[in-house]
């Protein structure tokens, strides 16, 4: 399991218990979570089903280790996610100066190299993004 990985489990967990009113494993519920789940109006679908994914990771690990007999958790189901993806689009002209204004130590190198020129072109062009060939 990478380092990065790690921080992300542990930094959604970090805001569930407090925001589930989590405070030991005993008060974890299928209840309390679908509640806080229904209450993220902003966070797009893939997301809270990453919480589910961090929260289940820290209590699959409890029964591995014998801290806990069962998932508290195992009836949860994902939220649907289909259809349900936001549109992307290609930067304006203005947003890809705005981003590589932000990052000056990376600018010099960000707009000599001609992979990115080449993406960005071919972005414009096109009007979508993807992977060059």
């Amino acid at each position: 399991m990478s380092k990065a990985y790690t921080r992300q489990l542990t930094s959604r967990n970090k805001r569930l218990f407090p925001e589930c009113e989590w405070g030991l494993f005993k008060d974890i519920t299928q209840d309390s979570f679908i509640h806080w789940r229904s209450a993220q109006k902003q966070v797009a679908p893939k997301t809270l089903n990453e919480y589910l994914n961090a929260i289940s990771a820290l209590l699959n690990w409890c029964i591995k280790t014998g801290r806990l007999q069962n998932s508290l958790l195992l009836d949860v189901h994902k939220v649907e996610t289909r259809g349900k993806q936001q549109k992307r689009r290609a930067f304006t002209d203005d947003e890809l100066l705005r981003l590589v204004t932000a990052a000056p130590q990376a600018q010099a190198a960000l707009l000599n190299c001609s992979l990115y020129r080449i993406a960005a072109k071919r972005t414009k062009a096109t009007g979508r993004s993807g992977s060059l060939p």
